[in-house]
């Protein structure tokens, strides 16, 4: 469809529809997984929306091409990219790029193991969310909690997170509901909260019999879960979160880490 659009705008002479034609084939693009494509295409589609006049939609584009440069393995120029979408976003006022775009500096952040500036950022992108009420205010505070747990601060994670969770289960939103049960069993494991843990677990079953997807960060929330409960000699408590972790690396396709997962689950079972 989009690509038919595209070839209508080209034979007519349209920019301004030839540019939304190519911004949306390159979402579709990033969807197939071609990601190469995806980039040129939204180079492209920024290109001629800055032709028409358009600028905030050619921010939109620089940041969707800033994702796709991190996913193609250039992440100093995704960081730059990103860094000029923001210079860009604050001087037309598009708040909610600005909040996707910090967001975006506090995943490459974390990536580098800068938890401080991972922390920033994300703080900035949640403060960015509520102010405009965006419904990516519970992506936010999961991100938050995220790294809040990769520096220790457990307490504030898990409170953030009960927060969450509950508006999350109010919203129905099942597969943000799951991450915020499986980071919060990794909370509760570090607390020695297993009564915790064993609500987070219970509610997490049923979610994760529907859940088709995959999560980097579900999966290092279980990895860490896991590894809090081994520590804590709850082992089999321990099992169950490495069987998430289990399949969430697999699904990730990184076996590293998913035959540290398999390794674990064929040691002991017992306390």
């Amino acid at each position: 469809m989009a690509s038919e659009a595209l070839q209508r705008a080209e034979a007519l002479g349209d920019r301004e529809i030839e540019a939304e034609a190519l911004y949306v084939l390159g979402i579709l693009q990033f969807d197939r997984g071609a990601l190469a494509d995806a980039a040129r295409s939204q180079e492209r589609a920024r290109l001629q929306f800055e032709e028409v006049g358009r600028a905030a939609d050619a921010t939109l584009c620089m940041y969707e091409r800033a994702i796709l440069e991190r996913r193609l393995g250039a992440p100093d120029r995704a960081l730059a990219t990103t860094r000029e979408v923001l210079e860009r976003a604050a001087v037309e006022g598009g708040r909610a790029v600005q909040a996707n775009a910090y967001t975006s500096l506090g995943e490459i952040a974390r990536e580098i193991g800068d938890l401080e500036a991972a922390e920033r950022h994300y703080d900035r992108a949640l403060a960015l969310c509520e102010a405009i009420g965006t419904p990516n205010v519970m992506v936010g505070r999961l991100n938050v909690a995220l790294v809040r747990m990769a520096r220790g601060r457990w307490d504030e994670a898990r409170t953030l997170l009960e927060r969450t969770r509950d508006e999350l289960a109010e919203a129905g939103w099942k597969g943000l509901l799951l991450c915020a049960h499986v980071e919060l069993m990794a909370c509760d494991a570090a607390l020695s909260d297993f009564a915790a843990w064993d609500r987070e677990a219970e509610a997490a079953r049923p979610l994760l019999a529907e859940w088709d997807a995959t999560d980097p960060d579900l999966a290092w929330a279980a990895t860490r879960a896991a590894e809090l409960a081994t520590r804590a000699g709850e082992r089999q408590r321990a099992r169950t979160a490495w069987e998430i972790a289990l399949r969430e690396w697999r699904a990730l396709g990184n076996p590293e880490e998913e035959e540290r997962a398999a390794r674990a689950l064929e040691g002991p079972t017992d306390g």
